[in-house]
């Protein structure tokens, strides 16, 4: 996770994920979906409503599977039956520059929260 790295990362997430994930750095929350074809209610039952998700809050909600070879699978691949879309096209170096990113973010946050508890 170099320094360039890094920054290639930020360029790239600021156009191409900040569109459902927003500028993360600035605060700014993500937008909330809807899953068009997913109509169950959050237990399973049928729904006449649309079921709705946000996009993940990078830095403010612990990912899922953070190592960086899963982050790298979760953008190459996507995540089945959500709104996160494959992005293998952008190519293998271009999505490890999105990986560093994601977690020099997730990194930031928990050394800020843990600066916080210490005060």
């Amino acid at each position: 996770m170099s320094d360039e790295r890094i920054e290639r990362g930020r360029r790239q997430f600021q156009t191409v994920c900040v569109a459902c994930h927003k500028n993360v750095e600035n605060g700014e929350e993500p937008i909330e979906q809807p899953l068009a074809w997913y109509k169950f209610d959050k237990s399973g039952r049928k729904s006449d409503e649309f079921q709705s998700v946000r996009s993940r809050w990078f830095g403010k909600e612990p990912l899922r599977r953070g190592k960086p070879e899963y982050v790298f699978l979760t953008i190459k691949r996507g995540i089945a039956g959500s709104t996160m879309t494959p992005w293998a096209h952008l190519g293998d170096e271009t999505i490890w520059d999105l990986v560093s990113y994601v977690l020099y973010i997730e990194n930031k946050n928990l050394n800020a929260e843990k600066e916080k508890g210490g005060e």
